[in-house]
């Protein structure tokens, strides 16, 4: 969907120039599905409370009753950092060789300002501070939703923390998180006249930078949906195999979420000839609409993992998302140098129409899936192997970490989720913080 969206429209002042008939942008607004595209923003909510259900979920599912987890908060974030610091120095290298390779009549202005950009302000990317820049100024601005998951780990370590000694403070002080996030999108939107969401159709030359800039790349708009997967994944992992829903129950909590997510989606299709948003309905739907939406795909992963989807779950579950899932993050992170790289080497116009952007995205999708294929298999997983070699240097041997009664052989542990060389195990306790998962994002 993400780069679905792209297609139509990104940060690039001279994106419609490669567009014949680009007027016809405005009129897409007409169409009811096309808010799937046009507000598509909260799409990048989904990938924040993903990522914050799997950091939950994969430090406390397999913990014996009795024990306590070893969340290694410093493992946790130094992962992190190599990771997500290794994948966007790759994507930066490879935009920095397209000058080698590329030229058009568009070459010089399109690409100049953002190969500038990546000489300039590359180190932002290592930092992950890009969100707290303007986008213009950033070398390939879509990473700043690293720089921004990056934040949220950390703050995320923080609220398990304080989880692991305390059910009720750990969750009181998600609360807070949520409280706070709640407060300063509430207050941009009242002080700077801000529509409620960002959408294609609400925004204008004035409120699209304050709303994209000051708000939307900022971690108080996100850290609600990441709180909330937080919770999630938790729930998860203590009641996951213990969790009766009736069928009345289930159905009725799958049409509440259909409602919360179509409504977050669609909410806004009455505005989309630029009306006017009353400023207290704005604001609502600006503190809520994100929130909402990982309300109701957080319903969604409790009731697949619960054997409560239906046939839902049943694709979900198929293998053949396995190999895209690990290419996800990677075809996330090239699929706009890819755009960036086809729009300046072009020779002649695009029409612009629902049709013709469908089978550019296809184009999109594909190219950017099999060059993170070949990526994958030539930087990813040598350097995940470099990085398990590493860690066999540090890795600490018998730690005990809680007294408990339970014997490990009494407790099934699915293959490849733990290691027996890695797993630290005393007493029957586990220590997760060596748990094997795929934290790309």
């Amino acid at each position: 969907m993400i780069i679905y969206s792209h297609t139509y429209g990104y940060i690039h002042k001279l994106h419609f120039q490669k567009y014949t008939k680009a007027a016809n942008f405005i009129k897409f607004f007409d169409s009811f599905t096309f808010s799937g595209v046009g507000n598509g923003s909260v799409t990048l909510d989904s990938i924040v409370f993903v990522a914050a259900v799997t950091i939950a979920y994969n430090r406390w599912r397999f913990v014996p009753e009795g024990c306590k987890v070893n969340l290694d908060i410093i493992k946790l974030l130094i992962g992190r950092y190599f990771r997500l610091s290794a994948a966007q120095l790759l994507c930066i290298s490879l935009f920095l060789l397209f000058p080698l390779v590329g030229s058009g009549p568009f070459w010089n202005a399109y690409m100049s300002p953002i190969l500038q950009n990546c000489h300039q302000r590359w180190w932002l990317n290592i930092l992950f501070i890009s969100n707290f820049w303007d986008s213009e100024d950033l070398c390939l601005y879509h990473t700043w939703i690293l720089s921004l998951l990056m934040q949220l780990t950390i703050i995320g370590a923080i609220a398990m923390g304080i989880l692991k000694r305390s059910m009720r403070f750990g969750i009181f002080f998600m609360i807070l998180l949520i409280l706070s996030g709640v407060i300063f999108v509430s207050i941009m939107t009242v002080l700077n006249n801000l529509p409620g969401g960002l959408a294609f159709y609400m925004l204008d030359k004035r409120t699209f930078p304050i709303a994209w800039n000051n708000v939307f790349t900022k971690p108080l708009d996100h850290v609600g949906p990441f709180c909330i997967g937080l919770l999630t994944g938790y729930f998860l992992a203590l009641k996951k195999d213990r969790l009766k829903i009736s069928r009345i129950a289930s159905v009725i909590l799958w049409c509440s979420s259909i409602v919360c997510t179509t409504s977050v989606m669609f909410g806004l299709y009455s505005y989309r000839h630029g009306q006017k948003i009353g400023t207290p309905l704005a604001t609502f739907y600006a503190l809520m609409h994100r929130n909402v939406w990982c309300i109701g795909i957080g319903w969604m992963v409790i009731a697949c993992t619960t054997h409560h989807g239906g046939p839902i779950s049943r694709v979900l579950k198929s293998k053949t998302f396995v190999p895209l899932d690990r290419l996800c993050s990677l075809a996330y992170l090239i699929h706009l140098p890819i755009m960036h790289y086809h729009s300046a080497t072009i020779r002649s116009r695009f029409f612009m129409g629902h049709l013709e952007i469908l089978f550019m995205a296809i184009s999109y999708i594909s190219l950017a899936f099999i060059t993170s294929f070949f990526l994958n298999i030539m930087f990813v997983e040598p350097y995940y192997a470099i990085e398990k070699y590493v860690a066999s240097f540090f890795r600490a041997k018998n730690k005990v970490d809680f007294q408990s009664k339970t014997d490990l052989n009494e407790i099934s542990i699915p293959d490849g989720i733990i290691s027996p060389k890695i797993a630290a195990i005393s007493n029957g306790c586990v220590n997760l913080g060596y748990s094997k998962s795929l934290e790309s994002f």
